[in-house]
């Protein structure tokens, strides 16, 4: 499974629950899935650096806005970290 979305952070959020991501105002978010139940959608946060685990939890939608064509980040940090995630749902398929 790929994500769905690139989100930008509008506001910081402390997570309530133990499967909620805590975020702050610019990060970027690559959404995975969209609840059709509530307004919950599950995310993962681009790490800072390659060395960085990324976390992944819920975010509330509200909180964040789809990021438009230019997503700041260098080319190949972005392919990196696109095939990191691909390879990583590929492995978890098996």
């Amino acid at each position: 499974m790929v994500f769905l979305g690139i989100y930008r952070a509008l506001y910081d959020y402390a997570p309530q629950g133990a499967n909620e991501l805590a975020i702050s105002e610019g990060d970027l978010l690559f959404v995975l899935e969209k609840s059709t139940d509530d307004d919950w959608w599950k995310a993962k946060k681009k790490a800072q650096s390659e060395d960085e685990e990324e976390p992944e939890g819920l975010i509330p939608n509200n909180y964040v806005e789809e990021v438009s064509g230019d997503i700041h980040l260098p080319n190949m940090a972005y392919l990196r970290l696109l095939t990191k995630i691909v390879l990583e749902r590929l492995l978890w398929l098996r």
